[in-house]
Protein backbone atom coordinates (compact mmCIF):
# COMPACT_ATOMS: atom_id res chain seq x y z
CA UNK A 1 0.00 0.00 0.00
CA UNK A 2 1.12 3.54 -0.71
CA UNK A 3 1.64 6.03 2.11
CA UNK A 4 -0.14 9.35 2.54
CA UNK A 5 3.18 11.16 2.24
CA UNK A 6 3.98 9.54 -1.11
CA UNK A 7 0.53 10.47 -2.42
CA UNK A 8 1.03 14.10 -1.37
CA UNK A 9 4.22 14.20 -3.46
CA UNK A 10 2.50 12.52 -6.41
CA UNK A 11 -0.46 14.89 -6.16
CA UNK A 12 1.71 18.00 -6.31
CA UNK A 13 3.84 16.73 -9.21
CA UNK A 14 1.30 14.88 -11.34
CA UNK A 15 -2.33 15.43 -10.32
CA UNK A 16 -2.38 19.12 -9.41
CA UNK A 17 -1.54 20.41 -12.94
CA UNK A 18 -4.36 18.28 -14.40
CA UNK A 19 -6.75 19.25 -11.61
CA UNK A 20 -6.14 22.94 -12.32
CA UNK A 21 -7.04 22.41 -15.98
CA UNK A 22 -10.20 20.59 -14.91
CA UNK A 23 -11.02 23.46 -12.56
CA UNK A 24 -10.90 25.87 -15.52
CA UNK A 25 -13.31 23.64 -17.40
CA UNK A 26 -15.59 23.47 -14.36
CA UNK A 27 -15.74 27.26 -14.11
CA UNK A 28 -16.45 27.49 -17.83
CA UNK A 29 -19.31 25.04 -17.36
CA UNK A 30 -20.71 27.09 -14.49
CA UNK A 31 -20.81 30.17 -16.73
CA UNK A 32 -22.47 28.18 -19.51
CA UNK A 33 -24.96 26.71 -17.04
CA UNK A 34 -25.96 30.22 -15.91
CA UNK A 35 -26.47 31.28 -19.52
CA UNK A 36 -28.54 28.17 -20.26
CA UNK A 37 -30.68 28.83 -17.18
CA UNK A 38 -31.32 32.42 -18.30
CA UNK A 39 -32.30 31.22 -21.78
CA UNK A 40 -34.70 28.68 -20.27
CA UNK A 41 -36.30 31.47 -18.25
CA UNK A 42 -36.54 33.44 -21.50
CA UNK A 43 -38.37 30.55 -23.15
CA UNK A 44 -40.84 30.45 -20.26
CA UNK A 45 -41.34 34.22 -20.55
CA UNK A 46 -41.93 33.82 -24.30
CA UNK A 47 -44.68 31.29 -23.71
CA UNK A 48 -46.31 33.67 -21.24
CA UNK A 49 -46.00 36.56 -23.73
CA UNK A 50 -47.74 34.46 -26.40
CA UNK A 51 -50.91 34.47 -24.30
CA UNK A 52 -50.92 38.30 -24.30
CA UNK A 53 -49.22 39.35 -27.55
CA UNK A 54 -48.89 36.24 -29.75
CA UNK A 55 -46.58 37.72 -32.39
CA UNK A 56 -44.19 39.16 -29.81
CA UNK A 57 -44.20 35.85 -27.93
CA UNK A 58 -43.36 33.86 -31.09
CA UNK A 59 -40.45 36.18 -31.98
CA UNK A 60 -39.16 36.05 -28.41
CA UNK A 61 -39.48 32.26 -28.29
CA UNK A 62 -37.56 31.83 -31.56
CA UNK A 63 -34.80 34.16 -30.32
CA UNK A 64 -34.47 32.35 -26.97
CA UNK A 65 -34.23 28.95 -28.67
CA UNK A 66 -31.49 30.21 -31.00
CA UNK A 67 -29.61 31.67 -28.03
CA UNK A 68 -30.05 28.41 -26.08
CA UNK A 69 -28.78 25.93 -28.68
CA UNK A 70 -25.12 26.97 -28.80
CA UNK A 71 -24.37 27.20 -25.04
CA UNK A 72 -26.35 24.03 -24.36
CA UNK A 73 -24.34 22.08 -26.94
CA UNK A 74 -21.06 23.55 -25.70
CA UNK A 75 -22.00 22.75 -22.09
CA UNK A 76 -22.70 19.14 -23.06
CA UNK A 77 -19.40 18.78 -24.96
CA UNK A 78 -17.37 20.45 -22.20
CA UNK A 79 -18.96 18.25 -19.56
CA UNK A 80 -18.05 15.08 -21.47
CA UNK A 81 -14.45 16.26 -21.84
CA UNK A 82 -14.26 17.26 -18.16
CA UNK A 83 -15.75 13.96 -16.97
CA UNK A 84 -13.59 11.67 -19.13
CA UNK A 85 -10.40 13.57 -18.26
CA UNK A 86 -11.21 13.27 -14.57
CA UNK A 87 -11.69 9.53 -14.90
CA UNK A 88 -8.64 8.90 -17.06
CA UNK A 89 -6.16 11.53 -15.86
CA UNK A 90 -7.07 11.66 -12.17
CA UNK A 91 -8.57 8.27 -11.20
CA UNK A 92 -6.64 6.23 -13.79
CA UNK A 93 -3.40 8.00 -12.92
CA UNK A 94 -3.95 7.42 -9.19
CA UNK A 95 -4.51 3.70 -9.79
CA UNK A 96 -1.28 3.43 -11.80
CA UNK A 97 0.53 5.30 -9.02
CA UNK A 98 -0.67 2.75 -6.45
CA UNK A 99 0.14 -0.22 -8.70
CA UNK A 100 1.45 0.21 -12.26
CA UNK A 101 0.23 -3.20 -13.49
CA UNK A 102 -3.47 -2.47 -12.94
CA UNK A 103 -5.87 -1.30 -15.66
CA UNK A 104 -8.93 0.93 -15.37
CA UNK A 105 -12.05 1.48 -17.47
CA UNK A 106 -14.74 3.74 -16.06
CA UNK A 107 -17.35 2.38 -18.52
CA UNK A 108 -16.97 -1.28 -17.50
CA UNK A 109 -17.87 -3.06 -14.29
CA UNK A 110 -18.48 -6.42 -12.61
CA UNK A 111 -21.05 -8.54 -14.42
CA UNK A 112 -24.41 -9.24 -12.85
CA UNK A 113 -23.67 -12.99 -13.05
CA UNK A 114 -20.43 -12.68 -11.07
CA UNK A 115 -22.14 -10.54 -8.43
CA UNK A 116 -24.97 -13.07 -8.06
CA UNK A 117 -22.49 -15.95 -8.10
CA UNK A 118 -20.71 -14.65 -5.01
CA UNK A 119 -23.93 -15.40 -3.07
CA UNK A 120 -23.08 -12.78 -0.47
CA UNK A 121 -26.55 -11.36 -1.09
CA UNK A 122 -29.42 -13.79 -1.62
CA UNK A 123 -32.14 -11.17 -2.14
CA UNK A 124 -33.48 -10.81 -5.66
CA UNK A 125 -32.86 -7.61 -7.60
CA UNK A 126 -34.02 -6.44 -11.03
CA UNK A 127 -31.97 -3.28 -11.52
CA UNK A 128 -28.19 -3.40 -11.65
CA UNK A 129 -25.58 -0.70 -12.26
CA UNK A 130 -21.81 -1.07 -12.30
CA UNK A 131 -18.83 0.97 -13.49
CA UNK A 132 -15.24 1.99 -12.69
CA UNK A 133 -13.69 -1.43 -13.21
CA UNK A 134 -10.12 -1.94 -11.96
CA UNK A 135 -8.43 -5.19 -12.92
CA UNK A 136 -5.04 -6.83 -13.34
CA UNK A 137 -2.39 -8.67 -11.39
CA UNK A 138 -0.93 -7.59 -8.07
CA UNK A 139 2.25 -9.64 -7.91
CA UNK A 140 0.97 -13.25 -8.09
CA UNK A 141 -2.73 -12.49 -7.65
CA UNK A 142 -5.39 -11.63 -10.24
CA UNK A 143 -7.87 -9.10 -8.87
CA UNK A 144 -10.76 -6.99 -10.07
CA UNK A 145 -13.11 -4.59 -8.35
CA UNK A 146 -15.74 -2.05 -9.32
CA UNK A 147 -18.62 -0.03 -8.00
CA UNK A 148 -21.89 -1.95 -7.92
CA UNK A 149 -25.44 -0.84 -7.19
CA UNK A 150 -28.03 -3.66 -7.02
CA UNK A 151 -31.65 -2.56 -6.57
CA UNK A 152 -35.01 -4.28 -6.18
CA UNK A 153 -37.69 -2.24 -7.96
CA UNK A 154 -41.30 -2.88 -6.97
CA UNK A 155 -44.18 -1.46 -9.00
CA UNK A 156 -47.91 -1.35 -8.58
CA UNK A 157 -50.65 0.74 -10.13
CA UNK A 158 -50.01 3.85 -8.06
CA UNK A 159 -46.39 3.71 -6.91
CA UNK A 160 -42.86 2.61 -7.65
CA UNK A 161 -40.40 1.84 -4.86
CA UNK A 162 -36.67 1.08 -5.02
CA UNK A 163 -34.86 -0.87 -2.31
CA UNK A 164 -31.08 -1.00 -2.41
CA UNK A 165 -29.74 -4.53 -1.93
CA UNK A 166 -26.13 -3.38 -2.11
CA UNK A 167 -24.23 -0.26 -3.04
CA UNK A 168 -20.48 -0.02 -2.80
CA UNK A 169 -17.30 -1.79 -3.88
CA UNK A 170 -17.38 -5.40 -5.06
CA UNK A 171 -13.92 -7.04 -4.96
CA UNK A 172 -12.84 -10.45 -6.26
CA UNK A 173 -9.47 -12.22 -6.37
CA UNK A 174 -7.77 -15.58 -6.64
CA UNK A 175 -7.42 -17.09 -3.19
CA UNK A 176 -4.07 -18.47 -2.07
CA UNK A 177 -5.48 -21.74 -0.72
CA UNK A 178 -7.27 -24.43 -2.72
CA UNK A 179 -10.70 -25.47 -1.45
CA UNK A 180 -13.77 -27.30 -2.71
CA UNK A 181 -16.65 -26.13 -0.53
CA UNK A 182 -18.38 -22.79 -0.07
CA UNK A 183 -17.77 -20.57 2.95
CA UNK A 184 -19.52 -17.29 3.76
CA UNK A 185 -18.35 -14.65 6.21
CA UNK A 186 -21.26 -12.28 6.72
CA UNK A 187 -22.08 -9.37 9.05
CA UNK A 188 -23.25 -10.71 12.40
CA UNK A 189 -26.31 -8.53 12.77
CA UNK A 190 -28.39 -11.07 14.66
CA UNK A 191 -25.98 -11.93 17.49
CA UNK A 192 -24.80 -8.34 17.76
CA UNK A 193 -28.34 -7.14 18.49
CA UNK A 194 -30.09 -10.25 19.86
CA UNK A 195 -27.32 -12.06 21.72
CA UNK A 196 -28.08 -15.73 22.49
CA UNK A 197 -31.34 -15.54 20.52
CA UNK A 198 -29.41 -14.22 17.53
CA UNK A 199 -26.96 -17.13 17.79
CA UNK A 200 -29.90 -19.55 17.77
CA UNK A 201 -31.43 -17.88 14.71
CA UNK A 202 -28.09 -18.20 12.90
CA UNK A 203 -27.99 -21.92 13.62
CA UNK A 204 -31.38 -22.52 11.94
CA UNK A 205 -30.77 -20.23 8.93
CA UNK A 206 -32.11 -22.45 6.14
CA UNK A 207 -30.94 -20.11 3.36
CA UNK A 208 -27.28 -20.77 4.19
CA UNK A 209 -25.12 -23.82 4.89
CA UNK A 210 -24.40 -24.81 8.49
CA UNK A 211 -23.20 -22.11 10.89
CA UNK A 212 -19.57 -22.44 12.00
CA UNK A 213 -18.59 -21.32 15.48
CA UNK A 214 -15.16 -19.68 15.55
CA UNK A 215 -12.98 -19.33 18.64
CA UNK A 216 -12.07 -15.68 18.11
CA UNK A 217 -14.55 -13.67 20.20
CA UNK A 218 -13.56 -10.35 18.60
CA UNK A 219 -14.13 -11.85 15.15
CA UNK A 220 -17.54 -13.18 16.19
CA UNK A 221 -18.57 -9.70 17.33
CA UNK A 222 -18.62 -8.68 13.68
CA UNK A 223 -19.09 -11.82 11.60
CA UNK A 224 -21.14 -14.98 11.21
CA UNK A 225 -19.60 -17.88 9.31
CA UNK A 226 -21.51 -20.44 7.25
CA UNK A 227 -19.92 -23.26 5.30
CA UNK A 228 -20.60 -26.49 3.45
CA UNK A 229 -17.46 -27.87 5.12
CA UNK A 230 -16.74 -27.01 8.75
CA UNK A 231 -13.12 -28.23 8.60
CA UNK A 232 -12.41 -26.31 5.41
CA UNK A 233 -13.90 -23.12 6.89
CA UNK A 234 -11.38 -23.26 9.73
CA UNK A 235 -8.62 -24.02 7.22
CA UNK A 236 -9.53 -20.86 5.30
CA UNK A 237 -10.11 -18.65 8.33
CA UNK A 238 -6.86 -18.95 10.25
CA UNK A 239 -6.40 -16.86 13.42
CA UNK A 240 -4.27 -14.39 11.43
CA UNK A 241 -6.93 -14.19 8.70
CA UNK A 242 -9.68 -13.50 11.24
CA UNK A 243 -7.57 -10.81 12.87
CA UNK A 244 -7.07 -9.14 9.48
CA UNK A 245 -10.81 -9.25 8.71
CA UNK A 246 -11.59 -7.56 12.02
CA UNK A 247 -8.99 -4.89 11.21
CA UNK A 248 -10.47 -4.33 7.72
CA UNK A 249 -13.99 -4.12 9.18
CA UNK A 250 -12.86 -1.52 11.72
CA UNK A 251 -11.01 0.57 9.11
CA UNK A 252 -13.91 0.50 6.64
CA UNK A 253 -16.43 1.35 9.33
CA UNK A 254 -19.26 -0.62 7.71
CA UNK A 255 -20.40 -4.23 7.48
CA UNK A 256 -18.23 -6.05 4.97
CA UNK A 257 -19.14 -9.50 3.63
CA UNK A 258 -17.06 -12.27 2.04
CA UNK A 259 -17.52 -15.57 0.28
CA UNK A 260 -15.03 -18.26 -0.69
CA UNK A 261 -16.24 -20.11 -3.79
CA UNK A 262 -14.37 -21.98 -6.56
CA UNK A 263 -10.92 -20.96 -5.27
CA UNK A 264 -11.85 -17.28 -5.33
CA UNK A 265 -12.60 -14.78 -2.60
CA UNK A 266 -15.34 -12.18 -3.03
CA UNK A 267 -15.66 -9.16 -0.75
CA UNK A 268 -18.21 -6.36 -0.50
CA UNK A 269 -17.66 -2.95 1.12
CA UNK A 270 -20.85 -0.86 1.37
CA UNK A 271 -20.74 2.84 0.51
CA UNK A 272 -23.66 5.27 0.68
CA UNK A 273 -22.58 7.69 -2.04
CA UNK A 274 -21.38 7.30 -5.64
CA UNK A 275 -17.65 6.59 -5.76
CA UNK A 276 -14.80 8.05 -7.81
CA UNK A 277 -16.98 10.80 -9.27
CA UNK A 278 -16.05 14.48 -9.92
CA UNK A 279 -17.97 17.09 -7.94
CA UNK A 280 -19.44 19.79 -10.16
CA UNK A 281 -20.07 22.19 -7.28
CA UNK A 282 -16.63 21.88 -5.64
CA UNK A 283 -13.14 22.95 -6.68
CA UNK A 284 -11.30 20.31 -8.67
CA UNK A 285 -7.81 20.99 -7.34
CA UNK A 286 -8.59 20.32 -3.67
CA UNK A 287 -6.06 17.90 -2.17
CA UNK A 288 -8.55 16.65 0.41
CA UNK A 289 -11.11 15.65 -2.22
CA UNK A 290 -8.55 13.82 -4.36
CA UNK A 291 -7.14 12.14 -1.26
CA UNK A 292 -10.57 10.57 -0.62
CA UNK A 293 -10.34 8.82 -4.01
CA UNK A 294 -6.77 7.73 -3.32
CA UNK A 295 -7.68 6.36 0.10
CA UNK A 296 -10.54 4.25 -1.33
CA UNK A 297 -8.43 2.85 -4.17
CA UNK A 298 -5.46 2.23 -1.88
CA UNK A 299 -7.73 0.37 0.53
CA UNK A 300 -9.17 -1.84 -2.24
CA UNK A 301 -5.82 -2.66 -3.85
CA UNK A 302 -4.34 -3.17 -0.38
CA UNK A 303 -6.78 -6.05 0.24
CA UNK A 304 -4.26 -8.30 -1.52
CA UNK A 305 -1.78 -7.55 1.24
CA UNK A 306 -4.38 -7.47 4.01
CA UNK A 307 -5.72 -10.91 3.09
CA UNK A 308 -2.23 -12.27 2.39
CA UNK A 309 -3.34 -13.35 -1.09
CA UNK A 310 0.15 -13.44 -2.61
CA UNK A 311 1.34 -16.23 -0.31
CA UNK A 312 1.14 -19.50 -2.23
Amino acid sequence: MKSTESFRTYYEANLLPVARELEKLRREMLQLAVWVALCVLGVVAAFLAMTIIPLLGIVLLFGMIVLLIFPANKLSRTYRTWYVRFKEDIIGSTIRFIHPDLKFDHKQGISREVFRGSRIFLQSFNKYKTDDLVWGKVDATDISFAEVHAIQVTKNKNSRTESTIFRGVFFMADFHKHFHGQTYVLPDMAERHLGVLGRFLQSINIARPSAVRMEDTEFERYFSVYSTDQVEARYLLTPAQMEQLVSIRQRVGSDIGLSFIDSKVYLTMPERKPLLEPKFWKKMDSYDDLYIHFELLNRCIGLVEDLNLNTR
